[in-house]
């Protein structure tokens, strides 16, 4: 359930702007 939702707001994110995406993800690392 979390890995789908992490999903979804990943794509949110990269649609929103890439630079944010890329924090999210570095957060999540």
């Amino acid at each position: 359930m979390m890995l789908l939702l992490d999903r979804l707001i990943n794509l949110l994110l990269l649609l929103l702007r890439p630079p944010v995406k890329t924090s999210f993800s570095l957060l999540m690392l």
